[in-house]
């Protein structure tokens, strides 16, 4: 075989051997792109899922957020509306209270209705305190009493503008003038919720179940108001007798007080 030969026939088996690598490299790289577009498109239909899923949630929040404003903007109104239920029935209360105390105005009295804003009926030693003061003319030592005309005690201090304190006629530091059908005499609280009428003759006749009324001669309050029934009678040493009077009030219940500015 001559020199040109086997030239020749080198040349034939390189360009094969590039052939054959070439075809191997372009196998590979083909399949190589492949799995990376088939990465890319699985990476993007990931990112598109997680995408709406992120779209979803803020939505999601956004909505929540709104309702959640919404909710508490209803709210704000119920309660708003609440309060002035409250107040309208408040005030309700205080009208129906003024027209009662209204029908005991027999004797061209100037009252003002006020409402027990503090009371504590387990302690009748504590004075209570009502919405009502020198606003409306309120001072010291006025009469006080309940819806059914029946005396609760007086004003003390301390008093401010828009409220006041009462001392209760059970508060064994209270006293008042009192009158039966056969006797004078002085109220004193006992601070059991009951009331001992003192400087009342033995020679004198209570009975159980009479009215006690006001006498008018303590300065304070006027005559002729009801302060509770007798509830018991026994001698007490040689000259007087121990009467014992249950108020007419209810210190428990008490919710509204007229105050006597004037009689």
């Amino acid at each position: 075989m001559n020199e040109g030969t086997r030239t020749y026939i080198l040349l034939i088996v390189f360009n094969i051997l590039i052939l054959l690598t070439n075809s191997v490299i372009s196998d590979r790289i083909s399949t190589g792109l492949s799995s990376f577009f088939s990465a890319v498109s699985r990476a993007g239909e990931k990112l598109s899922d997680f995408h709406e899923e992120l779209s979803y949630r803020i939505r999601s929040i956004k909505g929540a957020y709104k309702y959640q404003r919404e909710n508490e903007g209803l709210k704000r109104k119920l309660l708003l509306l609440r309060l002035e239920n409250l107040k309208l029935k408040q005030e309700l209360e205080r009208m129906q209270a003024f027209t009662r105390i209204s029908r005991l105005n027999r004797r061209r009295w100037k009252c003002v209705v006020a409402k027990v804003i503090n009371l504590n009926p387990e302690n009748k030693r504590l004075r209570f305190f009502i919405d009502t003061g020198k606003r409306e003319g309120v001072r010291e030592f006025l009469p006080v009493i309940d819806l059914n005309g029946n005396v609760v005690g007086k004003t003390v201090e301390p008093i401010g503008y828009s409220t006041a304190a009462v001392e209760p006629i059970t508060n064994p530091s209270s006293s008042i003038g009192g009158k039966i059908k056969e006797g004078i005499g002085v109220l004193k609280g006992i601070g059991t919720g009951l009331l001992f009428l003192d400087y009342i003759y033995i020679t004198r006749n209570p009975s159980k179940g009479e009215i006690v009324f006001t006498s008018g001669y303590d300065g304070i309050f006027p005559e002729g108001l009801p302060i509770g029934t007798i509830s018991r009678v026994r001698r007490r040493g040689f000259m007087f007798l121990h009467v014992e009077v249950k108020p007419g009030f209810s210190i428990g219940n008490i919710k509204y007080v007229g105050v006597l500015l004037k009689w």
